[in-house]
This record gives C-alpha cells, structure tokens and sequence, in this order.
C-alpha cells in the first residue's frame, strides 16, 4: 500500500512537471515567434548585386543635388516664411534635422509597445527623415547662407547635432558600459527591451537638447 502510495504521489508530480514546462514553453514560444520569424527582406535586399551597386553609385550624386537643393532653395524659402514668428521659426528650422532623432526614438518605442503596423509606419518615417537629417549636414559651402536668427538657430543646431551624434554616442555608450560595471540593475536594463527603451529615450532627449540648444546658446 504504502509503495503503491508513493509511486501515484512520484506519478502526478511528474505530470505536474510535464505539463508546467508545456506551459513555459508555450509562454516562450508566444512571445518569442514574433522576433525570431524570419525577416522579410528589403526591396535593396531583393536586388542583385549589380543592381546594388547601381543604386549605390547612383545614390551619390543624387544625394548631392538634394543637399544643394535643400540648402540653396528649400531652407532659406521656409526661412522667409516663419521669420516674422521667432518661437515657430525656431522650432520649424529645428525640424529639418533635429526632429529626426525624436522620430529614430518614438519608432523604437512604438516598435517595443505598439503593433507591427504602427513600428512598420515609424521605421519608414524614421528613414525618411533621417535621409533628410543626413542631407542637411553642413559638410559643404552651399550651407553658408544667411538666415534670420531664430530659424538659424533651429536649422544649425539640428545640422551640427547630425554631425555630433557620433559622438555623442560614443559618450553614452561609455557611461552605460560603466555604469553597468558597478550596477547589475543597469546591466539587466540594458539588454533586451530595456535597452531598446533607453535608446529610444536618449534619442528623444538629444533631440530635445538640439531644440534647447538652437533656441539659447546659438544667439548668444
């Protein structure tokens, strides 16, 4: 009786076991099917190499043109318009470049929180206006253009922090190192999602400085 007793006892905790671990497995696999499905490919992905390198080769002048364009006829005609509205023109000049960190950060929020229509929305938008951040770089003379002070201060600020994000990336990137030295919580945040959220929120603060930085310390 007593050995009888012992093996249904050994019998129903082991079902327990097993169908626990269903239970976790299932758990991971729910919520990880969606990051370890196979990605679609891009439609430069799709292409063949030659065709690649077309694109490339193209992409060269093209960006060229569009960065004489945006600083010869674009920039200064928005400039004309909100120059009479100090505050909005600020902010407007901040947009070209600037704004595009904030959009980089909100994607990866949106992309950790919301649904993949929504990230699908904010990656093309992030892309977009990256492209136009990178055009805006002042790496060339038809960036010297005269601008009213306000709006100058938005545009340059977010064209020089375009040219300053490495940088400022390596700066948080060697406060996070360290800091995750000394701190196991630092160092479990910053792995997974937590590290997706913390550069999300660092992008959207640098923007954020760009914006305070075009609005004081340019007029200075």
């Amino acid at each position: 009786m007593g050995r009888g007793s012992r093996r249904r006892r050994r019998q129903r905790r082991e079902q327990g076991q097993w169908q626990g671990q269903r239970v976790r497995d299932k758990a991971w696999l729910t919520g990880r099917t969606p990051e370890t499905a196979v990605r679609e490919r891009s439609w430069f992905e799709r292409l063949s190499d030659g065709k690649q390198v077309g694109v490339v080769l193209g992409a060269i002048p093209l960006g060229v043109l569009c960065h004489y364009v945006l600083w010869s006829h674009v920039v200064p005609l928005v400039g004309e318009v909100v120059a009479p509205i100090p505050v909005v023109s600020t902010v407007v000049g901040w947009l070209f470049a600037g704004a595009a960190f904030a959009v980089g950060g909100i994607a990866l929020l949106v992309g950790r929180s919301g649904g993949p229509e929504r990230a699908r929305q904010w990656r093309r938008a992030t892309w977009v206006w990256g492209s136009v951040a990178v055009l805006m770089a002042p790496v060339s003379g038809w960036s010297d253009v005269p601008l009213p002070v306000d709006y100058f201060g938005g545009v340059f600020a977010g064209a020089w922090g375009v040219l300053l994000a490495p940088l400022a990336l390596a700066v948080v990137a060697l406060v996070a190192a360290v800091t995750a030295r000394f701190s196991a919580r630092a160092r479990a945040f910053g792995g997974g999602d937590g590290g997706n959220r913390l550069l999300g929120w660092l992008l959207i603060g640098y923007s954020v400085l760009l914006l305070v930085w075009g609005s004081t310390l340019l007029r200075q």
